[in-house]
Protein backbone atom coordinates (compact mmCIF):
# COMPACT_ATOMS: atom_id res chain seq x y z
CA UNK A 1 0.00 0.00 0.00
CA UNK A 2 1.31 3.43 -0.92
CA UNK A 3 0.64 4.97 2.49
CA UNK A 4 2.52 2.17 4.28
CA UNK A 5 5.35 2.41 1.76
CA UNK A 6 5.80 6.12 2.43
CA UNK A 7 5.41 5.61 6.19
CA UNK A 8 8.02 2.82 5.89
CA UNK A 9 6.14 0.64 8.37
CA UNK A 10 3.24 -1.76 8.08
CA UNK A 11 -0.06 -0.73 9.68
CA UNK A 12 -1.17 -3.98 11.32
CA UNK A 13 -2.06 -3.16 14.91
CA UNK A 14 -3.86 -0.48 16.89
CA UNK A 15 -0.46 0.71 18.12
CA UNK A 16 0.71 1.05 14.50
CA UNK A 17 -2.39 3.09 13.64
CA UNK A 18 -2.00 5.28 16.75
CA UNK A 19 1.57 6.05 15.69
CA UNK A 20 0.53 6.77 12.13
CA UNK A 21 -2.24 9.11 13.29
CA UNK A 22 0.34 11.06 15.33
CA UNK A 23 2.75 11.00 12.36
CA UNK A 24 0.06 12.52 10.09
CA UNK A 25 -0.57 15.30 12.62
CA UNK A 26 3.15 16.10 12.69
CA UNK A 27 3.56 16.06 8.88
CA UNK A 28 0.24 17.48 7.65
CA UNK A 29 -0.89 19.48 10.66
CA UNK A 30 -4.25 17.66 10.62
CA UNK A 31 -5.59 14.63 12.42
CA UNK A 32 -7.17 11.42 11.19
CA UNK A 33 -8.33 9.55 14.26
CA UNK A 34 -7.17 6.05 15.03
CA UNK A 35 -10.77 4.83 14.83
CA UNK A 36 -11.11 6.26 11.30
CA UNK A 37 -7.83 4.61 10.29
CA UNK A 38 -9.07 1.32 11.76
CA UNK A 39 -12.17 1.52 9.54
CA UNK A 40 -10.10 2.36 6.47
CA UNK A 41 -7.62 -0.46 7.10
CA UNK A 42 -10.43 -2.95 7.75
CA UNK A 43 -9.80 -3.60 11.44
CA UNK A 44 -13.35 -2.56 12.32
CA UNK A 45 -16.42 -3.70 10.42
CA UNK A 46 -18.26 -0.59 9.40
CA UNK A 47 -20.50 0.60 6.59
CA UNK A 48 -19.40 4.23 6.77
CA UNK A 49 -18.14 5.81 3.59
CA UNK A 50 -14.88 7.67 4.23
CA UNK A 51 -15.19 11.44 4.22
CA UNK A 52 -13.69 13.23 1.24
CA UNK A 53 -11.47 15.26 3.58
CA UNK A 54 -9.98 12.05 5.03
CA UNK A 55 -9.23 10.70 1.55
CA UNK A 56 -7.76 14.07 0.55
CA UNK A 57 -5.43 14.02 3.58
CA UNK A 58 -4.17 10.52 2.83
CA UNK A 59 -3.71 11.51 -0.82
CA UNK A 60 -1.73 14.58 0.18
CA UNK A 61 0.41 12.38 2.41
CA UNK A 62 1.45 10.32 -0.61
CA UNK A 63 2.14 13.51 -2.58
CA UNK A 64 -1.05 14.00 -4.56
CA UNK A 65 -2.95 17.28 -4.49
CA UNK A 66 -6.22 15.61 -3.45
CA UNK A 67 -8.07 12.30 -3.75
CA UNK A 68 -9.39 12.95 -7.27
CA UNK A 69 -5.85 13.65 -8.48
CA UNK A 70 -4.73 10.38 -6.85
CA UNK A 71 -7.54 8.47 -8.61
CA UNK A 72 -6.58 9.95 -11.97
CA UNK A 73 -2.95 9.01 -11.37
CA UNK A 74 -3.91 5.50 -10.26
CA UNK A 75 -6.13 5.01 -13.29
CA UNK A 76 -3.25 5.74 -15.64
CA UNK A 77 -0.40 4.27 -13.58
CA UNK A 78 1.24 1.19 -15.07
CA UNK A 79 2.62 0.28 -11.64
CA UNK A 80 -0.87 -0.38 -10.29
CA UNK A 81 -2.72 -1.20 -13.49
CA UNK A 82 -4.52 -4.52 -13.28
CA UNK A 83 -6.85 -6.51 -15.45
CA UNK A 84 -8.70 -7.47 -12.26
CA UNK A 85 -9.82 -3.91 -11.55
CA UNK A 86 -10.13 -1.24 -14.17
CA UNK A 87 -12.37 1.76 -14.54
CA UNK A 88 -13.92 3.36 -17.52
CA UNK A 89 -16.02 6.41 -17.98
CA UNK A 90 -19.52 6.40 -19.36
CA UNK A 91 -20.97 9.77 -20.29
CA UNK A 92 -24.68 9.73 -19.60
CA UNK A 93 -25.47 12.14 -22.45
CA UNK A 94 -23.89 9.67 -24.91
CA UNK A 95 -26.17 6.80 -23.87
CA UNK A 96 -29.30 6.08 -25.90
CA UNK A 97 -32.55 6.04 -23.95
CA UNK A 98 -33.34 2.59 -22.49
CA UNK A 99 -29.67 1.51 -22.59
CA UNK A 100 -28.79 -0.65 -19.60
CA UNK A 101 -25.63 -0.21 -17.58
CA UNK A 102 -24.31 -2.92 -15.25
CA UNK A 103 -21.94 -2.06 -12.41
CA UNK A 104 -20.17 -4.52 -10.11
CA UNK A 105 -17.77 -3.93 -7.23
CA UNK A 106 -16.39 -5.69 -4.19
CA UNK A 107 -17.63 -7.35 -2.14
CA UNK A 108 -20.25 -8.98 -4.37
CA UNK A 109 -22.14 -5.78 -5.18
CA UNK A 110 -24.14 -5.47 -8.38
CA UNK A 111 -26.34 -2.79 -9.87
CA UNK A 112 -28.23 -2.77 -13.17
CA UNK A 113 -29.55 0.59 -14.36
CA UNK A 114 -31.70 1.65 -17.31
CA UNK A 115 -30.99 5.10 -18.75
CA UNK A 116 -34.16 7.21 -19.03
CA UNK A 117 -32.56 10.32 -20.52
CA UNK A 118 -31.60 13.68 -19.03
CA UNK A 119 -29.10 12.04 -16.61
CA UNK A 120 -31.89 9.95 -15.03
CA UNK A 121 -31.35 6.24 -14.38
CA UNK A 122 -33.92 3.70 -13.22
CA UNK A 123 -32.63 0.97 -10.91
CA UNK A 124 -33.59 -2.35 -12.47
CA UNK A 125 -31.72 -4.65 -10.09
CA UNK A 126 -29.55 -4.26 -7.00
CA UNK A 127 -27.81 -7.13 -5.22
CA UNK A 128 -26.27 -7.32 -1.74
CA UNK A 129 -26.81 -3.71 -0.75
CA UNK A 130 -29.67 -1.32 -0.15
CA UNK A 131 -30.35 1.92 -1.95
CA UNK A 132 -31.01 4.86 0.37
CA UNK A 133 -33.35 6.67 -2.00
CA UNK A 134 -36.67 8.19 -0.97
CA UNK A 135 -38.23 8.46 -4.45
CA UNK A 136 -39.78 5.40 -6.02
CA UNK A 137 -41.61 5.15 -9.30
CA UNK A 138 -43.58 1.94 -9.79
CA UNK A 139 -41.53 0.22 -7.04
CA UNK A 140 -38.28 1.07 -8.84
CA UNK A 141 -36.01 3.79 -7.45
CA UNK A 142 -34.48 6.34 -9.78
CA UNK A 143 -31.09 7.99 -9.64
CA UNK A 144 -29.91 11.20 -11.27
CA UNK A 145 -26.24 11.80 -12.08
CA UNK A 146 -25.10 15.10 -10.59
CA UNK A 147 -22.31 15.37 -13.14
CA UNK A 148 -22.37 14.58 -16.84
CA UNK A 149 -20.25 11.46 -16.31
CA UNK A 150 -20.37 8.42 -14.07
CA UNK A 151 -17.17 6.51 -13.27
CA UNK A 152 -17.86 2.81 -12.99
CA UNK A 153 -15.57 0.02 -11.79
CA UNK A 154 -15.37 -3.11 -13.91
CA UNK A 155 -16.90 -5.51 -14.46
CA UNK A 156 -19.32 -3.15 -16.16
CA UNK A 157 -20.94 -3.10 -19.51
CA UNK A 158 -23.40 -1.04 -21.43
CA UNK A 159 -26.15 -3.08 -23.03
CA UNK A 160 -27.58 -1.35 -26.13
CA UNK A 161 -31.33 -0.84 -26.20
Amino acid sequence: MLVEKKYARPLRTTTDLDGFSYHLKQHLGEVISTSTLKRLWGYVSDNHTPRAHTLDLLSRYIRHEHFCAFCLWLKSSTAYNSSFFTARQVLSHELPCDAEVEIGWAPNRYLRLRYRGNALFEVMEAKTFSLPMPSYRQNSPTMRCRAPACIMPRPSRVVPA
